[in-house]
């Protein structure tokens, strides 16, 4: 259900950022994230243990990893984490 391209608003760092994500069958990810006119790209891998998602980063370097996110899914193709909500486009 998680697999695919997801597009979110999530709060970051106290600012409001729109997020591209790809979630990959193979259990890598590419993320693309907008804040403030700026753009920056994440990867790595990712797995779904219970109502975690956990993001195992291979860049940018220095990317604080694994990063653990819980979430839930109210709907279909809805992902609510603490800092926002994820609408699947693909």
């Amino acid at each position: 259900a998680l697999v695919g391209s997801w597009q979110c608003q999530v709060m970051a760092n106290g600012v409001m950022a729109r997020e591209q994500m790809a979630l990959r069958p193979n259990g890598t990810f590419q993320a693309q994230v907008f804040v403030n006119g700026m753009s920056m790209s994440a990867w790595g891998r990712w797995s779904v243990q219970g109502s975690v998602i956990r993001y195992d980063y291979d860049g940018p370097p220095g990317t604080p990893s694994p990063e653990f996110v819980p979430f839930q899914m109210p709907q279909p193709n809805i992902v609510q984490t603490q800092n926002g909500t994820c609408q699947k486009v693909g």
